[in-house]
């Protein structure tokens, strides 16, 4: 009778656990999101979202992500708290990396325009 009891506790402990849910993200991360569109050209063409990787590098300029660009030039990364830089990579236009910083919890936009020749 005490062992079962006890196995009755300890299965509803677990169950308790379990309905809890997912564990709420880290609030020592962050997101980062942004568009990269490539401007100039001919005279008369229109911006157009950039296709390659976004590539992001922390303050001692080792790569920490890379993400594929989406169909319209969009990206969106969690990142640890910290100082980071963006660019584009395998894109067809030169962008110039941006900077940025991450804080716990928080979300930052970094668009990026990449200039074509």
């Amino acid at each position: 009778m005490l062992r079962s009891l006890f196995t009755v506790a300890t299965v509803g402990l677990l169950c308790a656990a379990c309905a809890s849910g997912p564990a709420a993200p880290s609030a020592a991360s962050g997101t980062v999101s942004g568009v990269a569109t490539a401007v100039g050209g001919p005279v008369g063409a229109t911006p157009a979202p950039m296709s390659g990787d976004a590539v992001v590098k922390d303050a001692s300029g080792g790569e920490v992500a890379r993400v594929r660009l989406d169909a319209a030039g969009g990206y969106r990364l969690t990142l640890r708290s910290g100082s980071y830089t963006l660019t584009v990579a395998g894109a067809g236009a030169p962008c110039s990396p941006a900077s940025f910083r991450i804080t716990g919890g928080g979300t930052v936009k970094v668009d990026l325009t990449c200039q074509m020749k």
